[in-house]
Parts: structure tokens; sequence; C-alpha cells
């Protein structure tokens, strides 16, 4: 049995990587549960504005760390939804974090804004991010599939977001320009 002081510089990063992974896996798996567990109640009001505020509440420190900087343009006249505002959160949380994510070596701007469009509402999500290569636009929304080192994520972010929204009779769509960044919007169905 070796102790820390054993290890080599290298073997201690992996472990450190390893520990880190973890503890992203165990909070991913707390948010599950939380979400399924809140989502068998019935659907309630949220409003957009509340969402997305606490989203950049918990989010605000990494993106002012990474010289990125945001706008929220979500109007109080769209901004109220009946749906599950756990599962609204997840997904919105998702593609946030993942628009943050894409900026992190660049800084930039991350734009959330709404609008009505027929019988939906739409959220709009952009970033300035590195944007998404052709050849990955098909498989983004496929699990464990990440265009990130393999020791930076599970690759389920974009995953459950889609999955969820498709859930809620929604859908996400996206475009994406390689360097120039990429938009998310997220239509959610006001029956």
């Amino acid at each position: 049995f070796s102790t820390r002081d054993d290890f080599s510089p290298e073997d201690s990063r992996l472990l450190s990587l390893a520990h880190y992974e973890c503890e992203r896996m165990r909070g991913m798996v707390r948010e599950f549960q939380q979400l399924y567990q809140d989502s068998s109640g019935a659907e309630g009001i949220e409003t957009l504005q509340d969402i997305v505020a606490k989203i950049i509440y918990e989010t605000a420190p990494w993106m002012n760390d990474n010289k990125i900087v945001y706008e929220i343009n979500i109007t109080s006249e769209n901004g109220a939804v009946v749906v599950s505002k756990n599962k609204l959160f997840l997904v919105l949380k998702n593609i946030i974090v993942n628009a943050i994510e894409s900026m992190v070596s660049t800084g930039g701007r991350l734009l959330i804004s709404d609008r009505k469009e027929g019988y939906n509402m739409v959220v709009s999500i952009s970033d300035e991010g590195k944007g998404i290569e052709p050849q990955h636009q098909e498989l983004i929304f496929e699990p464990f599939f990440s265009t990130k080192q393999e020791i930076e994520g599970a690759g389920l972010g974009l995953s459950v977001a889609y999955g969820t929204m498709k859930s809620l009779g929604g859908t996400i769509i996206f475009a994406s320009r390689p360097g120039k960044g990429t938009l998310f919007e997220v239509h959610i169905p006001l029956c």
C-alpha cells in the first residue's frame, strides 16, 4: 500500500482529475434524483426570469473568472410558462454551462433572450465560443459524445437537455459556425 507521497507528479494529477470527475458525477446524480423526485408533482407556473436568474447566480463567478459577459433579454410578457420548473432549469442550465465552457479559453458574450413563436415560447442562448465543427453537429445530442478532452466531461449535458425537453413536448435546435459561436433555441410548448 503506498501513500500519496509515493505517487509521481503525473499520477497525482490523474488522481486529482479522477476525484474531480467523481465529484461532478455525484453532483449530476443528485440533480437527476432531485429532478425526478420533484417532477412527479404537478406542473406549475414558473417565470423564465427566475429560472435564468438562478442559473446566472450559480455560474456568474465562473464567467467573471473567464472574461465572459452576459446579457439577459427575457420579457415579462413572455416570461411565465406552465412546465416542470426543475426540468426546465436542468435543460437551460446544461445549455448555458455548455455555452460558458465553449468560451472559457477566449472569453466572450453570452446572450439569453426569449420570444413567442406560434404555440411555443422560444428561449435563445447564444455564445461567442469555439462553435461546433460540421462533422460533430449531428452527434451533439448523443449520450457520451463530447468534443472536449476525455478528462473534461462525460458528454451528457446536451443529451440530457435534449431528452428532457422532448419529455416536456418541446425540442431544441441549434446553429453553429466554427470559430464564431453557437445559437441554441429551446422550444417550450405553451399548451
